[in-house]
């Protein structure tokens, strides 16, 4: 079988030479931006609920990022397998393939999409991480709320009113 490579094709900065298109690639990398803006929303609606302290929506909004999750990682080994099957490199290799390396190495008339996909993902990414940030505060401060209310009603382990809480 002959590979781009061999075909007089580039591959830009990486090895072995591509066999496939690459078309494969930008729209699961489309989904994997949708997704991921999804889980923002998600982390929204989960920062909502620690603040509100709804425990319906919060439940809601974790099975919601759970969902998103294992989808997300379902696109991600597809991602990979696409990704080495264009750049002729083991999935292992395409692991370490950012996307900033990739867009060079696809054809052209994929590059603008994909660079506007990468851009979309690292905002999204770092609102994520922010909002995961001040959801861990939020979600150790109601901790410590709860642990303190059930200090005061238990007199510290010794029940005020006749009741095991």
């Amino acid at each position: 079988m002959q590979t781009h490579a061999q075909a007089g094709h580039t591959t830009g900065h990486f090895g072995g030479g591509p066999t496939s298109s690459g078309a494969e690639i930008v729209p699961l990398i489309g989904r994997q931006v949708q997704i991921v803006q999804a889980l923002l929303a998600a982390a929204r609606s989960q920062r909502d609920a620690l603040t509100a302290m709804q425990t319906d929506q919060l439940e809601e909004a974790c099975n919601r990022q759970n969902q998103l999750n294992e989808e997300l990682r379902t696109l991600e080994r597809s991602r990979l397998g696409q990704v080495a099957a264009f750049l002729g490199m083991s999935r292992r290799e395409a692991r370490g393939v950012k996307m900033s390396d990739l867009i060079p190495s696809m054809p052209q008339h994929f590059r603008e999409d994909l660079e506007r996909y990468r851009s979309a993902m690292a905002a999204a990414a770092t609102d994520l991480q922010e909002l995961n940030k001040l959801n861990r505060i939020l979600t150790e401060r109601a901790r410590r709320f709860s642990r303190e209310t059930l200090n005061v009603l238990t007199n510290d382990g010794q029940p005020l009113y006749s009741a095991r809480i």
